[in-house]
C-alpha cells in the first residue's frame, strides 16, 4: 500500500496552478504606439551658400569669406528647418500682380542672411540683401542704388512658385552699417527656401 502524500505537496502543486491561470488570464502588453496619424506638415526650410569679397576699388574688412548654411547644390540640397540644428529660417513667396514676391532668411549663430523685394516671374529680377560678418557681427546691407541680381540658370532645377523659390544671385555692393566706407561684393549666392508662407494648402 503506497503511503499518503504529504499535504504540503498538494498546496504547492494547487498553488502553481492557481499561478499559471493567473497568468493566463492577464492581458497582454500592447507594442504597438498608440499614434498612428500622419507626420505635422514641415515648417520653413531652407539653405544658403555666399562668397564675401573685395573687388580693386572696394575696402571690405571682412575680407573673404564664405558663409553656408546647408548646402543647396549638393544632390539632394542640405537643408534645414526651422527651428533644428540651431537654425532660423523665415520666408515668404506670395502672388502679386500676376508674379511671385519672394522673402527669406536664415540664420544659424554668427552667419546670418535676409532677401527681401523679389518679384519675379521666373524671370531675371532685383532684390535687396543683408549679411552679417561673421567675425564682428556688423550688418552688410544693398544700397537701394545698387540692388542684387537674381537670376534662375536655364535648364537647371532653380525656379520659383507659391510658397518655394530656388535661385542665385550676386551682389556688387553691400555696405557696412558701422560705417558706410566699407564696403563689399558678394558672389556665388544661392538660396532655396521651402515651405514658406504662400504654399498651397
Amino acid at each position: 500500500m503506497t503511503p499518503p502524500r504529504p499535504h504540503g505537496s498538494i498546496f504547492l502543486v494547487f498553488g502553481f496552478g492557481i499561478a499559471l491561470a493567473g497568468c493566463a488570464d492577464a492581458d497582454p502588453v500592447s507594442l504597438t504606439s498608440s499614434s498612428n496619424g500622419p507626420p505635422p506638415d514641415p515648417g520653413p526650410t531652407g539653405a544658403v551658400n555666399l562668397e564675401i569679397y573685395e573687388t580693386e576699388i572696394q575696402t571690405c574688412p571682412v575680407g573673404n569669406v564664405h558663409i553656408d548654411i546647408g548646402n543647396v547644390s549638393s544632390a539632394p540640397p542640405v537643408t534645414f528647418e526651422n527651428g533644428k540644428a540651431g537654425v532660423a529660417v523665415a520666408c515668404a513667396v506670395l502672388p502679386e500682380a500676376g508674379k511671385l514676391r519672394a522673402s527669406g532668411s536664415l540664420a544659424q549663430g554668427a552667419k546670418v542672411f535676409s532677401f527681401r523685394d523679389v518679384v519675379t516671374d521666373g524671370s531675371s529680377a532685383i532684390g535687396f540683401v543683408k549679411v552679417a560678418d561673421p567675425a564682428t557681427g556688423t550688418e552688410y546691407a544693398t544700397p537701394d542704388a545698387k540692388p542684387c541680381v537674381f537670376q534662375f540658370a536655364p535648364g537647371s532645377l532653380q525656379g520659383v512658385e507659391a510658397g518655394k523659390i530656388l535661385v542665385q544671385f550676386d551682389c556688387s555692393s553691400l555696405v557696412s552699417a558701422a560705417d558706410p566706407a566699407h564696403e563689399c561684393s558678394l558672389r556665388y549666392g544661392y538660396v532655396l527656401l521651402e515651405h514658406c508662407e504662400g504654399e498651397p494648402e
